[in-house]
């Protein structure tokens, strides 16, 4: 058993490409984590964090209790800098609303990138989580401006 599975690729909303040649469902991913049987999953990759991927994930992995992904698309600086979060999430099995939130507002104000924490006690089964992917995509344009913004207001415009 793995506490934590972190997963970098290229993804979308239908699923996650596992190699140069082969693309998988998202049903078809969780059956090659469920060997791992892992708590948490953190997935580096575009629109991995939409519902429809983690209620999925969530029905094929019964151990999964939570897992940290982008509802939109995600770049390089916003990968490093989720990795960069590794030993937090390994040191905090169940980081507050608050820790999250703190984390979240982090990516954002310097990648304008946005992470999900999808909760299996919280979100399994739940459809309110098209809502929030919904807003994720219509906000998606003002968010990836926040560092803009912010460098602005902080007396410097960002390159």
């Amino acid at each position: 058993m793995f506490d934590v599975v972190v997963v970098i690729g290229h993804s979308n909303e239908q699923g996650i490409k596992i190699s140069s040649e082969m693309f998988a469902t998202w049903e078809a991913f969780a059956a090659y984590l469920k060997p791992f049987k892992p708590r948490r999953l953190m997935m580096v990759a575009c629109k991995a964090g939409r519902w429809p991927a983690a209620n999925v994930l969530f029905k094929k992995l019964p151990r999964l209790r939570r897992i940290f992904a982008s509802p939109v698309l995600t770049g390089r600086d916003q990968g490093a800098l989720m990795v960069a979060m590794l030993p937090l999430l390994l040191a905090v099995k169940a980081p507050s609303d608050d820790a999250v939130l703190g984390l979240q507002a982090l990516v954002m104000g310097s990648t304008g990138g946005q992470v999900r924490q999808w909760m299996r006690n919280r979100d399994k089964d739940n459809p309110d989580g098209l809502v929030l992917d919904g807003l994720s995509q219509l906000l998606e344009p003002v968010t990836r401006d926040v560092p803009n913004i912010l460098a602005a207001i902080l007396g410097g415009r960002k390159s």
